[in-house]
């Protein structure tokens, strides 16, 4: 693990400006470029770090993108689309959105110009939250009774079921050897399973000495799982760390309005405070504390209703609701 350094405050840059489509749906930052999604019309796009043009690597249809992930070589990616809709046209004279049924894909794109998209997994399931490891691709099969699977790499439709559980949105992650969740039927509570599968097991719980009350989002590493928690009331949210090996909860910090993305990266922990509702959440910040506890450090102030979130070797990008992506050293 590096040692935790802080090379002093740097002014964030504008990586893409703001656009009336803001919904990004994830980032994903390397050592070259920054890549993100679009539910919208942009589709799957890349920009480089030292700036220039977006480029667009998958242009957006009627299948919007729902997650995003990466390796060191490959984009993975899920969507999916309404199939056997020819009935309904036929005998309405127009396509129901409740024709035919779901189809969902998951698909993944080389890191390279010219790739083309590969389809690695589809079926009647609703992707989401799709997350990689060296091994494997992992995915949230969602629906009532949703259930993780995983696939190994380099391999097409040959998923296997990890577990079940009830997901939070956007909060799964892989580390270690482990899947991470909140689970809304636990507690709710930070919830992991190996990657093996198995019975998923508890890792923190929401109770009243705990400290968590309304987990968010989560990030993990080898050693512990670190979370958001926006607390009971504006100005009550934390960043908590949870030990791998058990035991309660670390404050890392507290008081914050309404945190949100959470990342985890050389010795330190990342994330974004939404800011106050009073101020039109035009307060927002990008913050970070040693994973062993300490002061925390403001990075980026100012910022509107910063979400998403991604940490790479040497910079940090996040979104905010104006649609504009910005990013600074780390």
């Amino acid at each position: 693990m590096e040692v935790p350094r802080d090379v002093g405050p740097k002014a964030p840059e504008v990586l893409v400006p703001a656009s009336v489509d803001f919904d990004i749906v994830n980032l994903s930052l390397d050592g070259r470029f920054l890549y993100w999604a679009h539910r919208g019309e942009k589709g799957l796009l890349e920009v480089p770090i030292g700036g220039g043009p977006p480029v667009t690597l998958v242009a957006g249809t009627e299948d919007p993108v729902t997650s995003l992930a990466a390796d060191a070589t490959y984009l993975y990616f899920t969507t999916g689309h309404r199939v056997d809709t020819e009935a309904s046209d036929m005998l309405l004279g127009r396509r129901s959105p409740r024709a035919g049924h779901f189809e969902g894909v998951v698909n993944r794109l080389k890191k390279e110009p010219g790739a083309k998209v590969e389809e690695i997994a589809s079926g009647r399931f609703r992707p989401e939250d799709v997350a990689v490891d060296a091994t494997n691709v992992y995915w949230i099969n969602s629906k009532k009774d949703a259930i993780l699977v995983r696939q190994p790499l380099g391999q097409v439709d040959s998923q296997a079921v990890v577990t079940h559980g009830n997901f939070l949105p956007g909060s799964f992650v892989v580390s270690g050897g482990f899947g991470y969740w909140i689970d809304l039927d636990a507690g709710p509570a930070v919830v992991r399973v190996s990657t093996n599968g198995g019975e998923p097991q508890k890792v923190a719980t929401s109770t009243s000495t705990s400290g968590i009350g309304h987990p968010v989002r989560l990030a993990a590493d080898d050693a512990a799982v670190y979370l958001t928690d926006a607390g009971s009331v504006e100005g009550k949210g934390s960043v908590l760390r949870v030990a791998v090996a058990g035991g309660a909860a670390t404050l890392l910090a507290d008081n914050l309005n309404a945190p949100r993305a959470v990342a985890v990266r050389g010795g330190w922990v990342y994330w974004l405070n939404k800011g106050t509702g009073a101020k039109n959440f035009l307060d927002g910040s990008l913050e970070k504390a040693p994973v062993t506890g300490g002061p925390k450090v403001t990075l980026a102030a100012g910022l509107a209703a910063p979400e998403r979130l991604a940490v790479g070797d040497t910079r940090v990008a996040w979104t905010e609701v104006t649609g504009a992506i910005k990013d600074m050293a780390r």
